[in-house]
């Protein structure tokens, strides 16, 4: 207990200590910012008191312009005020919209958004079982290619640990993560885009704004502890088409029929019954790459369960849907970046506790 309240104290300390660099920085920036501003006025004054005819020469050019455009300015008042009166601007009317004539709403911005636009491009390497202060001291080192690790370092006490922890190993997550507290989505209405719906295999991510603060696990949420049901909706969207399967439902299904077991995290047999509540066959089979490629074939998905390396530092789930010459293809619920790598299985055999083949029923 005596450790545990001197590692707070010291916690505590360290967060005292950034948040008085933030200040001085801010102070230091209004400084600059105040010295550039008076230079700048000061050289105004000195070109208009011994250079005046730039001045003037710069005045007589704008009346000029003026008086030549006054002319044009009365003709195209003339024309607004005929369109604001219910005229087009060749004088003949405007015809009434019918009352029975639809009118198109806007999409919906989760339908005609890529969810991936704000996603930073990185190289990402090994994930590190940092400790929160390590985390942060990472964070503190990305300062500089983007303002909003400083808002976030400033304001760490604020976040989830855990949240701060997989940034600092993740920067794809930086938009999420920034705009964490202001996310107040209903996520009953979690909808895919059409776009996702489409593809053959889709990638979800358990940080996705839409599902990512869904609560899911102990005092946790999708973007945390959610790559289980993240990586079976990716499963069920690709074999069912189902769009109602979303990361956010599935997340809520797996709390509600107790595939989450606190402590530990989600249960394994989720991907076998779970799968079967929604329309998906599911068998646990051996870790064997030869009968990874046999269900492959088969047009089946597979979803492996992996241990601390390459993925996490942690307990993982992901996808893989195809193969070729340079390894396995994979959907990671977590990253971007690695989902877009090819995966050779020798580096990852070790890695993997269990593997399950789906297909649909």
């Amino acid at each position: 207990m005596k450790e545990q309240n001197q590692r707070q104290i010291q916690n505590q300390t360290e967060l005292d200590e950034r948040r008085l660099r933030q200040k001085k920085l801010v102070r230091k920036r209004k400084i600059v910012l105040s010295v550039m501003l008076l230079t700048s006025f000061l050289l105004g004054c000195v070109c208009g008191r011994y250079f005046p005819e730039i001045k003037l020469g710069k005045t007589e050019e704008v009346l000029a312009s003026a008086q030549d455009n006054s002319g044009e300015e009365k003709k195209e008042n003339q024309i607004t005020n005929n369109v604001d009166n219910g005229t087009t601007a060749d004088g003949t009317e405007k015809e009434e919209q019918s009352a029975t004539e639809t009118v198109e709403e806007p999409a919906d911005s989760e339908e005609t958004n890529d969810p991936f636009a704000e996603i930073p491009q990185v190289v990402l390497s090994k994930p590190v079982d940092y400790s929160l202060n390590q985390a942060i001291r990472q964070l503190e080192q990305m300062e500089a290619s983007d303002e909003r690790y400083a808002q976030i370092v400033e304001n760490a006490e604020k976040y989830p640990e855990k949240l701060l922890i997989n940034l600092a190993n993740n920067p794809e997550m930086i938009a999420f993560v920034a705009d964490y507290k202001g996310n107040t989505r209903d996520y009953d209405k979690a909808e895919l885009t059409e776009k996702e719906l489409q593809e053959e295999y889709p990638l979800f991510l358990q940080w996705d704004k839409r599902w990512g603060c869904l609560a899911y696990g102990d005092d946790s949420n999708v973007a945390i502890s959610g790559c289980g049901p993240t990586t079976l909706a990716m499963a069920v969207v690709a074999l069912t088409g189902n769009d109602e399967a979303t990361p956010a439902a599935i997340a809520k299904f797996a709390m509600q029929e107790g595939y989450y077991m606190s402590g530990t995290g989600t249960m394994w047999s989720l991907m076998t019954e779970g799968a079967a509540a929604y329309g998906v066959r599911s068998e646990q089979i051996n870790i064997s790459q030869i009968e990874i490629k046999q269900h492959l074939d088969q047009g089946d998905i597979v979803i492996c369960s992996v241990r601390q390396g390459d993925f996490t530092t942690g307990g993982h789930f992901i996808l893989l849907y195809d193969y070729d010459d340079e390894g396995f293809s994979i959907n990671d619920p977590f990253s971007l970046y690695r989902s877009g790598q090819k995966w050779d299985y020798g580096k990852i055999r070790s890695q993997i506790k269990a593997v399950w083949a789906l297909k649909a029923k």
